[in-house]
């Protein structure tokens, strides 16, 4: 197989210039937990679009709510300039392998020659591209000039390939092949819709993969929500209360707040008094035996602080929820 490489740049329709390129100072080892996980109005603006791409599903998919109007767009500061054509400017084919360090470094060398001086931009490829890159950049680490050690590109995974992982990752986690008779599951929705093509490796197969989650994801909310909408039948309500019912149970069914807790838990967490309360609670089996459930681990080991995982090496169940 003959490798080639094509290239192309795009204008950034959102002005970065304004931003620092310089490392940050901080020591990662002295900054808290909490500066790396979502902060809890990161988590309402999460649930917000979950929201809101519920709505348009059931508006386009169920009758009773086709006269409802809900937002076209989710608002973000930067919606006029992301409204704009892409300009893109074709940087030609070159016969270069990037899987050689020697044809490498001559693509880092030619991508740096359309940077201008001291001013670094991100170049975006697949992960294995970025790899290569910063390969080569390691090889040139012991130049004399900003340009000869390639410090004006900074290699960025492309978006396309993000959602590919992202796939790719989801098929792993939800998709069994032993499940094909069971209703419900990805396996018998591949092979009730047709999708026969579609490739465990998602890179081979990725624009099938996309609709295929487009289509199941968009069936599951709708399966919900009729679910949801017999609940409403036998009430005197307007459509849009009933709307806003339905959407509600929707939303109910698919949020799932990081490791298992709900925004409440989370408030009650900040109080180290609370600890106990707040990681556990108690249920009541057949038998009338009371058992303390720990959302996080059942060693029932605390070893301080706010668990995200069991820190016993032994414990069998010590695992992200």
């Amino acid at each position: 197989m003959h490798n080639m490489i094509q290239a192309f740049a795009s204008k950034d329709r959102i002005p970065v210039s304004h931003l620092s390129t310089k490392t940050p100072g901080a020591d990662s080892f002295l900054m808290p937990v909490d500066t790396f996980l979502p902060s809890k109005t990161e988590m309402e603006s999460i649930k917000d679009e979950y929201k809101t791409m519920i709505q348009r599903i059931i508006v386009q998919h169920v009758d009773d709510f086709r006269d409802i109007k809900v937002a076209d767009h989710i608002y973000h500061p930067y919606m006029a300039q992301s409204k704009k054509k892409s300009e893109i400017v074709p940087l030609g084919v070159y016969d270069l392998d990037e899987s050689t360090i020697h044809d490498a470094i001559k693509i880092g060398e030619i991508m740096q020659s359309y940077v201008p001086k001291n001013i670094t931009i991100p170049l975006f490829g697949d992960g294995l591209s970025c790899e290569r890159i910063n390969d080569a950049q390691n090889s040139r680490i012991s130049e004399t000039t900003f340009c000869d050690r390639l410090e004006g590109i900074e290699p960025a995974i492309s978006e396309w390939h993000k959602r590919l992982l992202f796939i790719q990752d989801l098929f792993k986690e939800l998709f069994n092949g032993s499940s094909l008779t069971e209703a419900g599951t990805l396996c018998h929705a591949k092979n009730m819709l047709g999708f026969r093509n579609l490739k465990s490796d998602i890179s081979q197969s990725f624009n099938q993969a996309t609709e295929f989650i487009d289509i199941v994801t968009s069936a599951y909310v709708v399966a919900c929500a009729k679910e949801a909408l017999e609940r409403v039948g036998s009430q005197q309500q307007s459509p849009e209360e009933a709307f806003q019912f339905v959407v509600a149970e929707v939303l109910r069914v698919a949020w799932h707040p990081p490791n298992g807790l709900t925004s409440e838990e989370k408030t009650n967490n900040n109080n180290e008094d609370n600890f106990e309360d707040s990681y556990s609670s108690d249920d009541e089996d057949a038998n009338g035996t009371t058992h303390t459930l720990y959302k996080y681990c059942k060693c029932h080991e605390d070893r301080g602080g706010m668990m995200i995982c069991c820190d016993n090496n032994y414990c069998k169940e010590g695992v992200l929820v």
